[in-house]
């Protein structure tokens, strides 16, 4: 497909930039293996990303299975921050150091939230909630400043909150038992800590993975509606159109319009300069460039 190469432009595109955050999801796959009785659980990778002044381009790419091929074919070669969660694939990316991790806080909180939702009393895990409400109270001043002055503030008002919160947090581990919830969800945020702590160290970071996971729900609806995929190629178309669509929504465009211009021009590309026009970011519409 030509639309393919599109995407691959965009995948480059969003690696020259300096974080990229990533989830997964579940795409089912129509069986085609003889003697299975049901789905596979292919899944849908997402990558967003860009220049952190501009608005993000979004990549989904298709996988028969979470195999952790897939994050490492991707971020071959890259250089800059991930932001995602604690996926275990993951974990070679970060050994040379040339890939930083920058984990989802939201996913942190989420644990001490189930602790609550079980206890009928305060509990010691409203403790951790209170210091991510305070956490958080810095982001909302955050997202009105300036990207260049947002680490400097960070430095400021959210690294002391973050200190607090790792004594805590070594010292409630001792009177915790490890497999309670409250254990769980303690040893969670210590085997993350400096991933966790991470985004304070460029403006262009987030403290979570909240921008990804709001795309992850596009799959999810798209599952309700049509189920599967039919197979790899329908995999694979999924996860061109949602690239498509989707970055084109990032960057204000009439999808609607964008489509089908694009697929208007596709026949009569010859260069990759061609292809890169039609990227979203880099997208005219054909009656502006006469």
């Amino acid at each position: 497909m030509c639309q393919a190469i599109i995407v691959q432009l965009m995948s480059d595109d969003i690696r020259a930039g300096p974080v990229i955050a990533t989830d997964d999801t579940v795409m089912p796959l129509a069986n085609d293996i003889p003697g299975r009785g049901r789905t596979i659980q292919g899944r849908l990778w997402i990558y967003r990303g860009g220049p952190p002044d501009k608005p993000p381009l979004i990549v989904f790419r298709f996988t028969r299975t979470r195999s952790q091929s897939e994050p490492l074919d991707f971020f071959k070669d890259y250089a800059g921050y991930l932001q995602g969660d604690g996926y275990p694939g993951y974990q070679l990316l970060f050994k040379d150091g040339n890939i930083k991790h920058v984990a989802c806080n939201v996913h942190a909180r989420r644990k001490f939230v189930e602790v609550v939702r079980s206890m009928k009393k305060a509990h010691r895990a409203h403790e951790a909630i209170a210091m991510y409400k305070q956490l958080y109270k810095v982001e909302k001043v955050v997202k009105t400043l300036p990207l260049n002055e947002r680490s400097d503030y960070r430095k400021q008002h959210a690294v002391p909150i973050l200190k607090q919160m790792e004594a805590w947090l070594l010292h409630q581990k001792s009177g915790v038992l490890p497999k309670s919830k409250l254990g769980k969800a303690i040893s969670y945020c210590l085997n993350f800590w400096p991933a966790l702590k991470r985004y304070v160290e460029a403006d262009y970071l987030e403290p979570d993975n909240n921008e990804v996971e709001r795309i992850v729900r596009i799959a999810a609806l798209g599952r309700k509606n049509y189920l599967m995929a039919g197979s790899e190629r329908g995999g694979q178309a999924i996860a061109t159109f949602y690239s498509l669509t989707e970055s084109a929504k990032a960057h204000q465009l009439n999808v609607l319009h964008y489509l089908t211009d694009v697929l208007e021009r596709l026949p009569y590309c010859k260069t990759i300069e061609d292809y890169r026009a039609l990227t979203p970011n880099r997208w005219k519409p054909a009656n502006l460039l006469n």
